[in-house]
């Protein structure tokens, strides 16, 4: 129990550790070459035209063992479809790029504008055609949520809710279950942050001002029994409400309260684990 308490700050600011980089064997794309003959290889619907620019890109693969996504930056070749017939874009536009050998396209981006500014859909697919992320944008501004995929193209990976200055992150495991969610307003974490086991029980409630605990900690058992509830104040631990065993039974948490006395900590056994003294939410034992 201890070590989640200590860790919990770090795990919620720095979720993402570094991982091995994955095999992967690059493909080669067109950087250039004869429009018109790629042209010919889009299939087009009534009002639509291409339009064709050279950009530095990003492309989304999947590596060689089909496990996790893999994002290349290249100087490319754009075919962009959609109603050019006016002087503004509206409706909805899709970006191919052509794949060697055989000069394929294949879709990247789907946007959709209204009067020349992102407004709605900016979907993203990989060179398999399957869908690597949905974003929501409302006059080029992301709003709403915004949504990444892991490689099945179903299965949710994580989540960015955009609302004004505040943003909701959200994290899921390979099977779409909901494990972490981070509200930030103005770039630090505000509000209640939780924590999911893999099978969707909570195990940790937190409340957050300014990236500090601030309010209530809770922490629960994989039965969903409560385990330990502390009020904490500008990121000290302030006063214990209470610990539990797994049945519910209550235990002896501490004296702590408005910032002075004891804190105990318990193994997952059951057994004392460490006793802090605290004075004015300092610890001093």
């Amino acid at each position: 129990m201890r070590t989640f308490l200590l860790l919990l700050l770090v795990i919620f600011c720095d979720h993402y550790a570094n991982s091995q980089q994955p095999d992967y064997s690059p493909k080669s794309f067109l950087n250039n070459g004869d429009t018109v003959e790629l042209a010919n290889k889009i299939r087009l619907a009534q009002n639509q035209s291409v339009r064709f620019i050279s950009a530095r890109t990003e492309v989304m693969d999947i590596d060689d063992n089909k496990t996790t996504h893999v994002k290349a930056e290249l100087d490319l070749l754009l075919c962009i479809v959609g109603d050019f017939s006016k002087k503004l874009k509206n409706g909805k536009y899709q970006t191919f790029v052509f794949l060697q050998p055989q000069k394929m396209p294949v879709r990247i981006w789907e946007q959709d504008y209204v009067n020349d500014t992102l407004s709605g859909n900016w979907k993203t697919y990989n060179i398999e055609g399957k869908l690597v992320s949905e974003e929501m944008y409302e006059d080029n501004n992301l709003q709403g949520i915004s949504r990444f995929y892991q490689i099945d193209g179903k299965t949710p990976m994580s989540d960015i809710e955009y609302s004004n200055n505040k943003i909701i992150e959200r994290e899921y495991s390979d099977s779409g279950v909901l494990l972490q969610e981070r509200p930030y307003v103005n770039g630090k974490l505000n509000g209640t942050g939780t924590r999911y086991y893999e099978d969707g029980t909570l195990m940790e409630e937190v409340d957050f001002t300014n990236s500090e605990f601030n309010g209530h900690y809770k922490y629960f058992y994989p039965n969903g029994k409560i385990w330990v509830e502390t009020i904490y104040k500008n990121g000290n631990p302030w006063t214990v409400i209470g610990n539990y065993l797994p049945t519910g039974k209550e235990r002896d948490a501490g004296t702590l309260k408005n910032g002075n006395g004891t804190l105990i900590y318990y193994s997952e056994s059951g057994d004392v684990n460490e006793v802090h003294e605290y004075k004015g939410g300092i610890r001093i034992k």
